[in-house]
């Protein structure tokens, strides 16, 4: 998205400078939520804790005895990487905290200069239209009672505005006050139930 929101390129004068990109932000913070609620899965479920030690001590005896469970080092090698991962990722319950943290790095080592991007003010400034307007579309969905999806979209937008946080390090005063005022109309979003 920031190559399109490079305001020089000609690209973007005549084809996506006046394009709505609100469904795409949506979308991302939708997908960051969800990856919040798994965390909140993780961390609530005292039995994937459980889970997780019985097949570390199953994991030890075949790292004993690989010979008798016919593995080789090599394929050995590539599990215990496997585990370790999904262990400091996910089954940790810091997925979104990570995605949120990485995504800064990854912008670092995937482009030649970064900056450019951290500095691209017509994506910072797309950016935070779109989060003046959900923080307006939140509040009127807030105010009407009876509409079920303003807290899932509360929940969104405040996604969102981790992001852009972590990507810009930018705060706005105003709009910071104003998301936490949403508060006072929803104290509570209930993101999944504990089944």
């Amino acid at each position: 998205m920031n190559g399109l929101f490079f305001d020089k390129n000609v690209l973007y004068k005549e084809c996506f400078k006046k394009q709505n990109y609100y469904s795409v932000f949506d979308n991302l913070g939708n997908i960051l939520t969800n990856l919040y609620i798994v965390d909140l899965i993780i961390k609530d479920n005292v039995s994937f804790d459980h889970y997780w030690k019985q097949y570390n001590a199953m994991f030890q005896k075949v790292k004993s005895n690989p010979d008798a469970y016919t593995i080789d080092k090599r394929m050995l090698r590539r599990i215990q990487k496997f585990v370790e991962k999904m262990y400091s990722n996910i089954l940790a319950g810091n997925v979104y905290e990570q995605i949120i943290n990485s995504v800064k790095e990854s912008i670092r080592a995937d482009f030649a200069k970064p900056d450019k991007f951290f500095k691209n003010k017509t994506f910072q400034e797309k950016y935070l239209e779109y989060l003046k307007y959900k923080c307006d579309y939140v509040q009127a969905q807030l105010g009407s009672p009876g509409i079920v999806e303003a807290p899932s979209d509360y929940m969104t937008l405040l996604t969102n505005y981790s992001m852009y946080k972590k990507l810009f390090e930018i705060e706005d005063p105003k709009l910071y006050a104003k998301i936490w005022s949403l508060q006072k109309q929803c104290p509570l979003i209930i993101l999944y139930n504990n089944l």
